[in-house]
């Protein structure tokens, strides 16, 4: 398995870590009363885990996939991807009132990521530039 892959596992890890210590009832009490989840959602995501171990212990990280910006190797796509369950664990957490502990390294590998993308996310209005977040390292986007 490829450091790009084992990332993206811990950050899988981090993800299932806060799932479990979401109490149930919390699930469907959320802020916006229009969101509800359906479902066992800490069920559901240890599912999305468990095919993502399996996917990533046999898939070639050179193997393309197609994507908008045409064929990419899977290694790549891992390397990408890392941010969102890295950023969705973060809102969980913070949606729950939990403490989170975001793999140090998946963090520090943001920056770089993004950066190429940068015009792109502040055009469409859904982010800024990087924020201070009050715990190390005091950036994530």
């Amino acid at each position: 398995m490829t450091q790009t892959a084992a990332r993206y596992q811990r950050v899988l890890a981090g993800v299932s870590e806060v799932v479990s210590r979401i109490p149930e009832a919390r699930w469907n009490a959320p802020a916006n009363p229009v969101v509800a989840v359906a479902g066992d959602p800490a069920s559901a995501w240890a599912a999305t885990t468990r095919r993502m171990d399996s996917l990533l212990a046999v898939v070639d990280p050179a193997t393309t996939v197609p994507s908008h910006h045409g064929d990419v190797a899977v290694e790549s796509v891992l390397g990408t991807a890392v941010i969102e369950p890295l950023i969705h664990a973060w809102d969980l957490a913070q949606a729950a009132g939990l403490a989170v502990s975001l793999d140090e390294e998946a963090v520090a590998a943001c920056p770089a990521v993004i950066a190429p993308m940068a015009e792109r996310f502040a055009a469409t209005g859904w982010s800024e530039s990087a924020r201070p977040l009050g715990w190390p390292p005091r950036r994530l986007m």
